[in-house]
C-alpha cells in the first residue's frame, strides 16, 4: 500500500525513495542495515570464490612444479638406467639386458608404450622372471610429456640439450657392446677394453654432461616457479585478508541488522511470534509489563492490541452475559405466564415455542419447528382466517389481538388471540415474527354462561353501539331484538 501510493503521489520518484520515506526512522535504518549485510554477503562470497580461485591457481604450479621435475628425474634415471643396463651386459653378455636396454631407449622416444607410474622406481624391480611392476600406456616421448608440463623454451632447450647428450653417449654404449661381443672371454684385452670404455674419465665426463643441463634445467626451474608461487601465494595471502575483513564487517552488520531488528520488533522474534500466536487463538490472558517493550515497536503495537482486544472482550463477556441473563428472564417469564410464546423465520415457520405450548395446546416444541399458523387453523375456517392472516403477515408490520381458531393436539377448537411482532436481523432486514398466543376458550365459555343467565348483559363495540343483548336485557328494557342496533349504551328513553 505505501508502494502504490508513493507511486501515485511521485510517479517519477523511484519507489524504493518514496517507501523510504513513508518508514521511520527506525525501519528505515533497519533497511540501510539489511541491505548492507546483503552487500557484504555477496563480497563475503565474491571473495571466497577468488580465494578458491588462488588456492585452486597455487595448486596447479605446484602441480606443473611437481610433474616437471619428475619427468626431468624420469630422464637422468633413464640415463642411469641405460648405464646400468650397458655395463652389465658387457660383463655376462646376458642378452636381456641389451635389450632392456634397447626398450628403454624407445620408451623415452615414445616408440613403445610407456608403463603407467613410470616416473617412480621401475627397471630396479624387473628381475630376470621379466615381471614388470606396472602395466603399459599410451606410446609418447619424454620430452613431449615435458613440453605439456609448460616450461619455457629456454627450460625446454636444457632437457633437449641433456637428451641429445644422453642418444650421444649411447653410441659409446654400443660400440662397447660391439667389442664385448666380438671377445666374450673375459681375459681378452677387447673385451677389458670395452669394461674400460664404459668406466674411464671420458665416460664419466660425458655422463656429466648429460647430467649439467638437468641440473641448469632444474636451477631454472626452481627460480621460474618459486617466483610465480611466492606471487600466487601472496595473491592468496591479500585474498584470504579481505574475506576475512569482509567476514568481520559481515558478522558485524548481522549484529547491528539484529539489534535494529530487536528494537523495531521490541523483543526477541520467538517472543514476537509467542504473543502473535496467542492472540491468533483468542487468548488475551497473557501479562502485560508497561514500559518494557517501545510503544512504537511490533511488540509494543500487539501489546496495544491485546489491551483494545481484552476490552472488547471483556465487554463482549459483559454483553453476552447479559444477553444470557436476558434470555433467562425471557424463558421463565414465557414458561410461568401460560401463554404460547412463539417465533418464526421468514418463511412464518416456527423456530420457537414457550412451554404454553404444550400445556395450553399439548403440542411439544419439537413438533412445532418447521410448522406456520396456516398448519393448525381448522379446515373449515382455513380459508377465512388463513386470508386474514396471511395478509397481516405478508404486510410484515406488527398486529395485536388478532382472533382465530387453531387446533391443539388433541384436535380440539380452541378460541385465541394472537399478537405477533416483526423481527429483523442485525443489517435491518426482515427474519421473521415473534409473538404470543392466549387461549381464550374458557373466558369464552364463561361469558357465554353468563350471557345466559338471569342478569341483563349487552354485548357493544368501542362507540357504546349495541351489538347484542340477552333475553333479560330485552325483557328489563321493554326494546326488540329488531330495535337494538340502532341504539348505542346510555340513558333509557323509557
Amino acid at each position: 500500500w505505501l508502494i502504490m501510493r508513493g507511486v501515485t503521489n511521485c510517479p517519477k520518484r523511484p519507489f524504493w525513495l518514496v517507501f523510504m520515506k513513508k518508514i521511520d526512522r527506525q525501519s528505515r535504518t533497519f533497511f540501510i542495515q539489511l541491505w548492507m549485510t546483503v552487500a557484504l554477503f555477496l563480497c563475503v562470497i565474491v571473495a571466497f570464490a577468488f580465494y578458491l580461485r588462488a588456492g585452486d591457481r597455487l595448486e596447479q604450479a605446484y602441480q606443473e612444479r611437481i610433474a616437471a621435475l619428475t619427468l626431468a628425474n624420469e630422464l637422468r634415471q633413464s640415463s642411469d638406467d641405460l648405464t646400468r643396463m650397458v655395463r652389465t651386459y658387457v660383463v655376462t653378455l646376458n642378452t636381456v639386458y641389451k635389450q632392456r636396454m634397447q626398450e628403454i631407449m624407445d620408451i623415452r622416444d615414445g616408440k613403445r608404450n610407456r608403463p603407467l607410474e613410470y616416473g617412480t622406481i621401475y627397471w630396479d624391480l624387473v628381475l630376470e622372471d621379466d615381471k614388470r611392476p606396472a602395466a603399459s600406456g599410451d606410446k609418447i616421448p619424454l620430452l613431449e610429456l615435458l613440453r605439456r608440463t609448460g616450461v619455457t623454451d629456454a627450460e625446454f632447450a636444457k632437457l633437449y640439450e641433456s637428451k641429445q647428450n644422453s642418444d650421444r653417449l649411447t653410441k659409446t654404449e654400443f660400440l662397447a657392446m660391439q667389442l664385448a661381443e666380438a671377445s666374450p672371454l673375459a681375459a681378452d684385452p677387447s673385451h677389458a677394453q670395452a669394461i674400460q670404455m664404459l668406466h674411464d674419465h671420458a665416460y664419466h665426463q660425458a655422463k656429466a654432461e648429460i647430467m649439467r643441463p638437468l641440473r641448469d634445467f632444474e636451477t631454472m626451474l626452481e627460480l621460474r616457479t618459486k617466483g610465480k608461487i611466492n606471487q600466487l601465494e601472496e595473491q592468496q595471502s591479500y585474498v584470504r585478508w579481505l574475506l576475512l575483513l569482509t567476514g568481520m564487517f559481515l558478522v558485524a552488520s548481522i549484529w547491528n541488522a539484529s539489534r535494529s531488528l530487536r528494537v523495531i520488533l521490541g523483543s526477541s522474534p520467538g517472543e514476537v511470534n509467542e504473543r502473535i500466536e496467542l492472540l491468533g487463538r483468542g487468548d488475551f490472558s497473557a501479562p502485560i509489563v508497561a514500559g518494557q517493550h517501545g510503544e512504537n515497536s511490533v511488540m509494543g503495537k500487539l501489546l496495544e492490541a491485546q489491551r483494545r482486544l481484552q476490552l472488547l472482550d471483556t465487554r463482549r463477556s459483559k454483553s453476552e452475559m447479559k444477553l444470557r441473563v436476558s434470555r433467562q428472564r425471557f424463558v421463565d417469564i414465557a414458561n410461568v405466564s401460560g401463554d404460547w410464546i412463539w417465533e418464526t423465520d421468514t418463511s412464518f415457520c416456527f423456530v420457537y415455542a414457550s412451554e404454553g405450548a404444550q400445556s395450553q395446546f399439548g403440542y411439544l416444541a419439537q413438533e412445532l419447528l418447521g410448522k406456520t399458523l396456516f398448519d393448525l387453523i381448522p379446515p373449515e375456517k382455513a380459508e377465512k382466517s388463513a386470508r386474514a392472516l396471511g395478509f397481516m403477515l405478508t404486510r410484515k408490520s406488527a398486529f395485536r389481538d388478532f382472533e382465530m381458531t387453531l387446533l391443539d393436539r388433541q384436535g380440539r377448537a380452541r378460541e385465541i388471540l394472537c399478537s405477533g411482532n416483526v423481527v429483523v436481523d442485525d443489517a435491518g432486514q426482515f427474519s421473521g415474527y415473534r409473538g404470543v398466543i392466549r387461549d381464550i376458550s374458557d373466558d369464552r365459555r364463561v361469558a357465554a354462561a353468563a350471557f345466559e343467565s338471569g342478569e341483563g348483559m349487552v354485548i357493544t363495540d368501542r362507540d357504546g353501539n349495541i351489538l347484542r343483548a340477552n333475553q333479560a336485557f330485552l325483557e328489563n328494557s321493554g326494546y326488540s331484538l329488531e330495535e337494538l342496533p340502532q341504539r348505542r349504551l346510555g340513558l333509557s328513553d323509557r
